[in-house]
């Protein structure tokens, strides 16, 4: 159970980031997938969840890599959680 305002996802670039799942930091690579209302809705696995991802139509963002981190990287989120930094994606859809 989350926390009320607990941050469980930090962005590094506009497609790299910090990922919070069931308690464990991953180090995550986003891609940008946009469905028009005509197109097809493509077929893609949510990597946290283990699934069909549901998409929308419009712009959706799918974690398509996923890697535990390390005690380094663990520092380094820990340094945005304190800093207030890395809440916001870098660039918008």
């Amino acid at each position: 159970m989350l926390a009320q305002g607990e941050v469980t996802r930090l962005y590094l670039d506009k497609d790299v980031g910090y990922q919070k799942h069931e308690g464990i930091w991953y180090r995550v690579k986003w891609a940008r997938i946009v469905v028009g209302f005509k197109d097809p809705v493509p077929e893609l696995q949510d990597i946290f969840l283990k699934r069909r991802a549901q998409l929308n139509w419009g712009v959706n963002w799918i974690a398509t890599e996923k890697q535990q981190c390390n005690r380094y990287e663990l520092k380094e989120v820990q340094r945005l959680l304190e800093s207030g930094k890395g809440r916001e994606p870098k660039t918008l859809p």
